[in-house]
């Protein structure tokens, strides 16, 4: 478990979690770019995990569904960096488990090629119970689900690169 400090609402976050996985795409950064910041089409690349999206201009909403347990998101867009979009959580008191962001980093490695990290920080359940879920279920089907969305969106845009 690590801390976070949170700058923008000047509070302190304890007991995050992350997880990170990774991809390859056969495409030049900024079409994977272009992909991660139309928030509108990743319903059509996201696991299926993730449940009642929707988009309000540059905020996007859904329902993070594992077994047992559900996590509502509620996520701004952040496109200040070249190489990074980030969807970030602006919650001022994270008294329950929450997605605090996902963060997408684009890797150019040649000019039609990119290496893909996404990185989701979250609180999880916790108490005796949240902890033992987290441990046995819940840790592995996030690294799933995104494992998923990523393999999604890589295919979806390799078939884009090749039309």
């Amino acid at each position: 478990m690590n801390s976070l400090y949170d700058t923008d609402k000047q509070i302190q976050i304890e007991h995050y979690e992350s997880i990170r996985e990774d991809v390859h795409i056969h495409a030049p950064y900024l079409i994977i770019r272009e992909q991660l910041l139309n928030i509108k089409n990743n319903p059509k690349w996201l696991s299926k995990n993730f449940q009642q999206y929707r988009t309000e201009g540059n905020a996007l909403f859904f329902n993070l569904q594992l077994p047992w347990h559900n996590t509502e998101a509620a996520l701004e867009v952040d496109q200040s960096e070249t190489f990074l979009v980030t969807y970030k959580n602006h919650k001022s008191s994270p008294n329950e488990p929450m997605i605090l962001s996902i963060t997408w980093a684009i890797h150019a490695e040649t000019s039609n090629d990119a290496h893909l990290t996404v990185e989701l920080l979250y609180l999880p359940a916790n108490g005796i119970f949240g902890n033992l879920k987290e441990l046995v279920l819940l840790k592995g089907s996030r690294i799933q689900a995104f494992r998923e969305s990523l393999w999604n969106l890589k295919q979806l845009i390799e078939a884009q690169m090749d039309n």
